[in-house]
């Protein structure tokens, strides 16, 4: 097997690889860019990730200091590297069923997690498990509207991320609805075709006009949402109205005049 045939193999095997080639870091400046704002004013404590790992240095200013990464095998675990700093806590479990309390996350942002899981409403649902009321929730995907979604119907699936779910944003949300959240906004991000030198696609004023444009087509989209804080509204026992009681009196009867 020739070293072109390994990494070949390697990337299908292992998202992290893909992040590695031309696309994979275009794409991934477009996504660490929008997902590091999106947590940096985030209040709390605890930060959850899952999917595929992001650069350990992503976090930078972010004020939750309690950080946790979650992958779903011991190969995955030992391929992050340098992926994980010193203040994020590596753990490995099914994505369907978290090692964490209920109420407990401040925050969980899931990086093409839904792409590679095989379950991935079992994910959404065990995120809304562990995340608290008020939590924020950021989810990174790619976009079956799109060029990149067009390519993964026309193209062998044998390789990430053709392999990949690509849910749908609409339909991504729907389940978010019916799971208590409330959603903040949907950006998107490389209106383009997947290959890494496009030409004309990147000159600066073809830029300009697709940033105008804001179309929903772009090749990955981000979600940002928030868990719905459940009020407890007491319940008012129902006082009974006491309705006087009606009594049938005989009328007397008239009496003829003498």
């Amino acid at each position: 097997m020739t070293n072109t045939e390994r990494r070949k193999q390697a990337v299908a095997g292992n998202p992290m690889e893909w992040f590695t080639t031309p696309l994979g870091l275009l794409t991934l400046s477009k996504t660490r860019a929008a997902l590091t704002d999106s947590v940096r004013a985030i209040p709390g404590q605890e930060l959850m990730t899952l999917g595929v790992p992001l650069p350990g240095d992503w976090l930078e200013g972010c004020l939750l200091r309690a950080r946790y990464l979650g992958v779903e095998s011991r190969e995955d675990a030992s391929s992050c590297g340098e992926r994980v700093d010193a203040r994020t806590t590596l753990f490995v479990a099914d994505s369907g069923m978290l090692p964490f309390p209920a109420d407990s996350m401040n925050a969980v942002v899931i990086h093409h997690g839904l792409d590679t899981t095989e379950r991935p409403h079992a994910m959404v649902r065990e995120v809304a498990r562990v995340l608290s009321p008020g939590g924020h929730l950021i989810i990174a995907g790619f976009n079956p509207w799109s060029l990149w979604g067009m390519r993964r119907l026309l193209t062998r699936r044998g390789s990430f991320p053709w392999n990949g779910n690509f849910i749908a944003p609409h339909r991504l949300t729907d389940w978010l609805r019916l799971l208590g959240f409330t959603l903040d906004n949907v950006s998107y991000f490389l209106l383009r075709p997947p290959i890494a030198d496009v030409g004309l696609w990147d000159r600066p004023w073809f830029r300009r006009v697709r940033s105008r444009m804001e179309l929903p087509l772009g090749g990955v989209y981000i979600v940002r949402a928030r868990k719905q804080a459940v009020i407890m509204r007491p319940v008012r026992e129902r006082r009974r109205v006491l309705r006087p009681a009606v009594i049938a009196m005989p009328m007397p009867k008239p009496t003829a005049r003498q």
